[in-house]
């Protein structure tokens, strides 16, 4: 598997990075250019491709931090299927604009997290606002329906992109 993790993360090494600037912590970052097939008759973003690109950027992150999603569905030992998405859209995003999507942890929990998505174009104006919540199962074949407790080691790893908690006065 770890050969597997070197070379998912190897193809996402030209279009993603991890950066530490003025977020609130640590975050992922992955690009994209809007194409044609993303836009509707108006030549903007259609609503739906956002959360494409939102789960091409959770797809890349997965992988980057141990975890690609195509083997972990290959071994079929466990799922992290989405149960909510959310999506504010802030300023139009047109055919040939270069997209960076900031990828971080909103919050976790014994058997779930969130991801959050900050979508900025030209020079760091934010577009979009993305949110995810993803739940651990197990692989549909073993009959277990409730959630289950996140392995520790993906949430050592989730954690190191996890946002800080919000301050309180």
């Amino acid at each position: 598997m770890q050969d597997r993790v070197a070379l998912c993360t190897n193809l996402h090494h030209f279009e993603s990075k991890v950066v530490s600037d003025d977020l609130n912590g640590p975050g992922y970052i992955h690009t994209f250019r809007v194409g044609l097939h993303d836009t509707d008759a108006a030549g903007v973003l259609f609503f739906a491709q956002l959360f494409r690109h939102a789960h091409e950027a959770y797809e890349a992150f997965m992988a980057h931090i141990g975890f690609p999603l195509p083997e972990m569905i290959r071994q079929g030992e466990y799922h992290l299927p989405l149960v909510s998405a959310q999506a504010d859209y802030l300023a139009k995003i047109s055919h040939g604009d270069d997209i960076q999507v900031t990828v971080q942890v909103a919050q976790m929990s014994t058997r779930s997290f969130s991801m959050a998505y900050t979508f900025t174009a030209g020079r760091r104006k934010t577009v979009a606002h993305a949110k995810t919540v993803h739940v651990l199962i197990a692989h549909p074949d073993k009959r277990i329906a409730a959630p289950l407790v996140l392995p520790q080691a993906l949430r050592i790893a989730l954690a190191r992109y996890q946002q800080p908690p919000p301050a309180t006065d």
